[in-house]
């Protein structure tokens, strides 16, 4: 396994082991993002071991926020170095992604979307 999981009650925070974010951890994360998906559970991401990212990815991170909100789930990267996050921004879309800088900021997104949907229950909102 090239990440870990810390589950909580209404979402899982991956952290990824690896210094390069490349392709078979993006497919492995995929995987993992479908079947939170199929369980009605939000997600972080954590890159505090991430050193460096596959250009091509940056688009695969956004695919991933599509499909979470999609899904009417929350979706939230944390502890991104500033070549990670520089490289995001390159791509127009990544004004989109909750990018925090340290994992609890991200709990309490994922936490404060979470209790948005139950308050508002099946009204249609954008996050």
């Amino acid at each position: 396994m090239k990440y870990n999981i810390d589950t909580k009650e209404n979402f899982d925070i991956i952290i990824p082991i690896n210094e390069l974010f490349d392709q078979d951890l993006a497919e492995k994360i995929q995987q993992f993002l479908s079947a939170s998906i199929l369980k009605n559970r939000s997600a972080i991401i954590d890159f505090s071991s991430i050193q460096s990212i596959e250009n091509n990815l940056n688009q695969t991170i956004i695919d991933w926020h599509h499909k979470m909100y999609d899904s009417n789930l929350s979706f939230a990267l944390c502890e991104m170095n500033d070549e990670i996050k520089k490289s995001m921004q390159e791509n127009e879309e990544s004004d989109i992604l909750n990018i925090t800088p340290k994992q609890i900021e991200a709990i309490d997104i994922v936490a404060m979307e979470g209790l948005e949907r139950e308050l508002l229950g099946d009204e249609d909102f954008d996050f």
